[in-house]
Order: structure tokens, then sequence, then C-alpha cells
């Protein structure tokens, strides 16, 4: 179903992935064509979204946590006044195989994915993606990036 709301907005291009750093770039032109398309059209779909989910105390803790996600949809409602600003909607889109309304639960589980999911988009948009490079991510040109846990999980001690 994914798949097919996705072919409604975007037409398909198949690109050929070999190697991590290939998945990465192509997640970030993914990035980029969304949130250029929400930009111009006011609605995008399946954006992907990654980034740092950190401890709120701060200080880089070992409880920071990288992740990477979907959004389905995005809609862009401009501001009333018609200037800058505006909010975003972010919108999932669940399958079920029983035509029942999911349990609290479920309810619950999906509120705290589109609550990260909603961090993420942030992050993404407000800072770009330095906190990758600020996290241990590559640091020079054609220097591999770096996505092994020890890379992902160093923490400074003063």
């Amino acid at each position: 179903r994914h798949a097919q709301l996705e072919a409604e907005v975007l037409v398909p291009v198949d690109v050929e992935v070999t190697t991590r750093e290939d998945k990465w770039a192509l997640r970030a032109l993914n990035l980029h064509a969304g949130l250029a398309q929400l930009r111009a059209q006011g609605m995008t779909r399946e954006l992907p979204v990654f980034g740092w989910i950190l401890d709120e105390r701060g200080g880089g803790s070992c409880n920071d946590s990288f992740a990477v996600g979907i959004i389905d949809e995005l809609w862009l409602t401009p501001a009333p006044d018609g200037g800058g600003g505006g909010s975003v909607r972010i919108v999932d889109h669940k399958t079920r195989v029983q035509a029942t309304l999911p349990t609290a639960a479920q309810t619950r589980t999906t509120h705290m994915q589109l609550m990260a999911y909603k961090k993420l988009y942030d992050g993404v948009v407000t800072m770009g993606l330095d906190p990758l490079r600020r996290q241990g991510g590559a640091a020079e040109p054609g220097e591999r990036f770096k996505t092994e846990p020890e890379a992902a999980r160093r923490v400074e001690v003063p």
C-alpha cells in the first residue's frame, strides 16, 4: 500500500546501491527531494528522516540513540497571514488485517513513533545534517561514513 500511495505523487526511479555510503547518499537525496516537494506542492510521501534522539540531560550520554525512519505523509499548512511559518502535519498510514480499531497499546506505540518522527524531522529541517557530523559521522570528504556502534555510542568524558 505504501508504494501505491508514493506512486500517486512521485515518479519512481531505480538506483543501484552497492555500498553503505550509496544507501546513505540515496537517503539524503530522497530527503532533499521530499522536502523540496513539500515546499513546492504542500505535501510529500515516504520522506526518509534520520538523526540523533538525544538524552535531554545533554552532555553526550550513552542513552543518545541514532534513529532512521520513513514518514508516510507530510502536509504543509501555510501561516494564516500568508507570511513565513505555518505548520507541518505528519500522517501515518497503518495497514490492518482486521477491520477493527487498534488497541490502546497499538495507539500508544504509533503515537511514540510519530513523536520520534517529528523530532527527527525538526532536527533535519533546523540543523541540516550537522547532528551526524557532531555525533561521529564522516568529517572529511572521501572519509568513510562511520556507522559502527562504537562511533555511534562514543561518550565524551571531561
